[in-house]
């Protein structure tokens, strides 16, 4: 397979447009504001104050052609709208240009390369690029030429246009792009690199996948790379029209507003007029109603207390009251000591194949063999351990080895009721992981009384060739 160098590139800067209107539409109006993003960057926007709406066009960059001298021709970005709606001073996130992936590498200085994919456009709530509102896909690079000998040059494969992720001239990708992130749009996938077959034979490299919502894989050799996948949506976005094979350049955002229009000052007070002249007195009104009656005089003074008269007899005793309603239930208990579950151990000091089941060292010393087939009733097999009366849930699963796992590979160790087939529980040891893996949890799914457990390790890494295998191994849990 050729060697391939990924390269992530970030440009800085901003063109900032903005167009005022000048003019007067009546009392309390404002012409649109237009800012226009040009520069393959992305950058935080702010909201002006009294502005609730955004017209919002993002397009997307066009692929590269590849090298002559019958180049691939890059294919174009996409053109998507929307109005949005907005809160004043809200946080904005604009990428533009980003995300295109890089063309394929030329071979001995032949060259052979592939055109770059072109950036995707966009923009998004908050200071990164994680809530996208619109993605406009760029173009996917043209694949580079190819050569026979004694036989004319082949042109390379045009890229893929923007919008649907679909591979480019020739067909095929060599590699996937990815989907928009906190740092931007989803990158295009890098072309596939040149080679020479057999001294007869050029083969030009892959063009580069455009970004995008998701970005477009990059060619396979001669072939041009996917455009990037457009994107419209979320709360408070009225989609518009999406316009294909409108980016023919590096792409851009443009942004229309309409500012809240200010009025003028209020003007002085004006001085007071002359008092006008006194008129003539009117006729007598009629007689009004008769008052409504008085209040009542106060209360006079209480007598004063006369003696006390015999006392009664006492009367008859009471019905007994209805029973009180239950009180409220007092707060719970602090959570006894932990209890003392059985520890089995699993272990291996000697080379472990792939798919192998680990020795139950209470029955036998360290050891491995091939995992054993469905088991019920009495077993002495060195593979397994039973479960006493009742069953029990499996928890607390640790493992560790002396295997140094390499990028790319990982172990995968299961704890497994050989009787009912059930995984139990499991962990997976990685490159980064340092030979350890655990699991905490307690298994959703309980052995029954009698069951027998084993401990299998096995390969989950995609390649054939696994840096785990032939290692020891030593596995607790508790159950």
């Amino acid at each position: 397979m050729s060697t391939r160098r990924m390269r992530r590139l970030w440009l800085t800067g901003l063109v900032l447009a903005s167009c005022f209107g000048l003019g007067l539409l009546g009392a309390g109006s404002a012409l649109a504001e237009t800012v226009a993003f040009t520069k393959a960057e992305c950058t935080t926007w702010s909201v002006p104050g009294g502005v609730n709406e955004l017209i919002v066009t993002a397009v997307g960059g066009a692929g590269q052609t590849a090298a002559e001298p019958e180049p691939g021709a890059g294919g174009d970005g996409d053109e998507v709208t929307a109005t949005v709606e907005v809160t004043p001073k809200e946080q904005l996130d604009v990428c533009t240009a980003q995300g295109g992936g890089h063309g394929g590498e030329n071979f001995a200085g032949n060259k052979t390369e592939g055109g770059n994919g072109g950036g995707a456009s966009g923009l998004a709530r908050g200071t990164d690029f994680s809530a996208p509102v619109l993605v406009a896909g760029g173009g996917g690079g043209g694949g580079a030429w190819t050569m026979e000998l004694a036989f004319p040059i082949n042109p390379g494969g045009p890229g893929g246009a923007a919008g649907t992720s679909a591979p480019g001239g020739n067909g095929g990708l060599v590699e996937g792009g990815s989907a928009s992130n906190s740092e931007g749009p989803g990158r295009g996938g890098n072309g596939a690199r040149s080679v020479v077959g057999n001294g007869i034979e050029i083969v030009g490299a892959g063009g580069g996948g455009g970004g995008g919502y998701v970005g477009g894989g990059g060619g396979k050799e001669s072939g041009g790379g996917a455009g990037g996948t457009d994107f419209c949506g979320g709360t408070g976005v009225a989609c518009g029209a999406t316009g294909a094979g409108v980016g023919t350049g590096q792409g851009s955002v443009t942004i229309v507003f309409y500012p809240v229009a200010v009025g003028g000052a209020t003007g002085p007070t004006g001085p007071t007029g002359p008092t006008g002249p006194t008129g003539s007195t009117g006729p007598t009104g009629p007689s009004g109603a008769s008052g409504p009656q008085g209040v009542t005089g106060a209360t006079g003074a209480q007598g004063p207390t006369g003696p006390t008269g015999a006392a009664g007899p006492t009367g008859a005793k009471g019905v007994a009251g209805a029973t009180g309603a239950t009180g409220a239930t007092g707060p719970q208990g602090a959570t006894g000591p932990a209890g003392n579950a059985a520890v089995a151990t699993f272990a291996s000091a000697q080379s472990v194949a792939n798919g192998n089941c680990l020795n139950y060292t209470m029955v036998a010393g360290p050891g491995n063999g091939s995992c054993p087939a469905k088991t019920t009733g009495f077993s002495f097999s060195p593979l397994l351990a039973g479960m006493p009366d009742n069953g029990g849930q499996v928890s607390n699963l640790y493992a560790e080895t002396n295997a140094a796992v390499s990028s790319g590979d990982t172990a995968t160790v299961t704890v497994i009721d050989n009787t009912s087939g059930a995984a139990l529980l499991s962990c997976i040891v990685t490159s980064t992981s340092k030979g350890v893996c655990s699991n905490a949890a307690t298994a959703t799914t309980a052995a029954g009384p009698g069951d027998r457990l084993e401990v299998q390790v096995t390969n989950t890494s995609p390649k054939k060739s696994w840096s785990c295998n032939n290692k020891a191994w030593s596995v607790r849990f508790r159950y």
